[in-house]
């Protein structure tokens, strides 16, 4: 017997009246074709393979051999990273390989430059003609190339006098683009200064990407953004202090907070839990903890 489910005639979940059906399965000649499609799809169903080989070959080969690509093999985990001990193994580990990263962009920021700087004397030297002339003139055609801007200034010329000089590796940086650096610190030395490079982290005594500094408002004092507690991703924007100088006002906490948040409220004024109770109003009106 044909059936049909929510009859909106009947209003039976599982209905046999004629008026249910479409038109076509009305007649008999409509109801066994659509039989006959029940039962091609139940036997499809049962039995999805419908084109098989012969019986001889069905005895050799039972089985049908698909080409995958292929997949490469999966980067190992270090065990530590993956240790319930405890989540100072594991930031260790994160910040070790934050490092090395760092280190890579910084060598290879560096191989950059000089081949900059090695394609500009490459194409003055192709020029002879002019070179002499200049030579004859006492013009210097070597260009000082700036670490940040990656723009190079004629050596002698009045824009490279004015570049600034680190006290650590004699490299030349544009006034224009060290701004960006200096905007969010007090302590600023134009005179003796060293460059993003060659700074030392104060956390890990080392050295690595200069774009992963930050630069202490109060004390100038470098930190590897992957070096903090817990480990920064990126350079957060605006004003930051080091740990010396932050404290947090309710708590007396000198960290953002024990799990991986990093941000602080109110200009390093709250830790996040503290911070995120006093924008809730959940705080003492006489003592604002």
């Amino acid at each position: 017997m044909a059936f049909h489910i929510a009859c909106p005639i009947t209003c039976r979940r599982i209905c046999d009246c004629e008026l249910g059906f479409p038109a076509g399965l009305r007649g008999e000649a409509g109801k066994g074709a659509f039989l006959d499609e029940i039962d091609a799809l139940e036997e499809f169903l049962s039995d999805p393979w419908t084109v098989r080989p012969d019986a001889a070959e069905r005895e050799e080969e039972e089985t049908v051999q698909v080409w995958v690509p292929r997949v490469s093999p999966a980067v190992a985990v270090p065990s530590a990273a993956v240790d319930d001990r405890g989540a100072g193994v594991g930031d260790e580990v994160k910040r070790a390989l934050l490092q090395r990263q760092a280190l890579a962009a910084s060598l290879a920021a560096e191989d950059y430059v000089r081949r900059l700087e090695a394609g500009g004397t490459a194409e003055l030297l192709g020029e002879a003609t002019s070179n002499l002339a200049r030579d004859d003139q006492g013009v210097s055609t070597v260009k000082v190339m700036c670490r940040i801007c990656f723009s190079g200034e004629i050596e002698g010329s009045e824009k490279a006098m004015k570049m600034l000089l680190c006290k650590s590796c004699n490299r030349k940086y544009h006034r224009s683009c060290l701004k960006t650096l200096v905007e969010h610190r007090d302590l600023f030395h134009w005179s003796l200064w060293s460059c993003p490079a060659c700074r030392i982290c104060e956390v890990c005594r080392r050295t690595g990407d200069p774009n992963k500094l930050m630069y202490c408002k109060r004390c100038d004092g470098a930190y590897h953004c992957y070096c903090q507690h817990p480990p920064h991703k990126n350079v957060s924007r605006g004003p930051y202090l080091c740990p010396k100088h932050t404290r947090c006002h309710s708590c007396g906490s000198t960290v953002s907070g024990s799990g991986l948040s990093t941000r602080w409220f109110l200009g390093y004024t709250c830790c996040d839990a503290c911070g995120r109770l006093f924008v809730k109003g959940n705080y003492c009106p006489i003592c604002l903890k």
